[in-house]
């Protein structure tokens, strides 16, 4: 005869067993489920905010898309902007002209506050160029000239109507500032030959807080790079490390689910990363 205590835990641990198997299994489940649902939320939140982001990111690229439409001499008769440039002295119809192109680009400039200022060049014999709240300039008496070199390597590339770049610019009094500078050509029929670009410094602190204010939460951090994989701003610095992990992942984005919106990407941190590439300018949000 078997003792009643033994039985009585035998049958106690079977029972127990016969519970705790399906409460386990039907458990990890949930926490599977769970784990999945919060990591997908997290993500299409992620790519929310990032779509925010571009749309901000948008109103200075349609910015620099009306100064290439206002100036292209294609688009109207008369005495052009890229005409007067060429002038060595200008005409009486190329004097009442001016204050008018000037006012244009003063008004297109000072209307939108992430624009620091813009430059309309087009390259000849006197190097002159429109200056927005200046008038008309020329190179030699430019403090700023950073944007020249970015200029002469861009310019004979006919694929890329538009380009971005990060840099410091001097103003008239020699102070520099980080500015993020849009290299919109102005295509003309003649733009081989001719090279006319509008050259739009963006304020970085402006886009730095829009960026910051597009967040989902306290510790999502946005970043804008070029499509280069360059970085030119973000709502922190990158550090070292996650620059270069990051940049790789923008150039490489092989490996991570893809979806309309843009792809999610998990790094060895544990971070879950997302990446939009803007299919209408040469900007990469992560």
């Amino acid at each position: 005869m078997k003792h009643p205590t033994r039985l009585f835990l035998k049958n106690f641990i079977t029972h127990l067993l016969t519970i705790a198997i399906p409460v386990l299994v039907l458990g990890t489940l949930a926490f599977n489920l769970t784990y999945y649902y919060i990591y997908d939320s997290a993500a299409d939140a992620s790519l929310k905010s990032l779509e925010q982001a571009r749309q901000s990111v948008s109103q200075v690229t349609a910015a620099s898309d009306a100064i290439e439409k206002t100036f292209n001499p294609d688009a109207f008769s008369g005495i052009s902007l890229k005409q007067i440039l060429k002038m060595e002295h200008h005409t009486y119809g190329a004097a009442v002209r001016l204050p008018v192109f000037s006012s244009i680009l003063n008004s297109l400039v000072n209307t939108n506050d992430s624009i620091d200022s813009a430059y309309i060049y087009w390259p000849g014999d006197y190097d002159k160029l429109l200056v927005s709240n200046r008038g008309i300039s020329y190179l030699y008496r430019m403090k700023d000239t950073g944007w020249i070199p970015e200029y002469e390597a861009y310019a004979a590339d006919l694929s890329r109507p538009l380009d971005v770049s990060s840099r410091a610019m001097r103003d008239e009094q020699g102070a520099e500032r980080p500015v993020i500078t849009l290299y919109q050509k102005i295509i003309t029929l003649d733009y081989q030959s001719s090279g006319g670009m509008a050259v739009i410094n963006v304020r970085q602190d402006v886009i730095q807080n829009s960026l910051k204010n597009q967040r989902m939460s306290p510790g999502q951090q946005i970043y804008l790079f070029n499509d280069s994989g360059s970085f030119l701003t973000g709502t922190d610095m990158l550090d070292e490390k996650h620059g270069a992990m990051l940049r790789e992942l923008v150039l490489s984005p092989e490996g991570g689910e893809t979806s309309e919106a843009g792809s999610i990407h998990k790094s060895q941190d544990g971070y879950t990363i997302s990446v939009m590439r803007d299919a209408d300018a040469p900007f990469l949000y992560v």
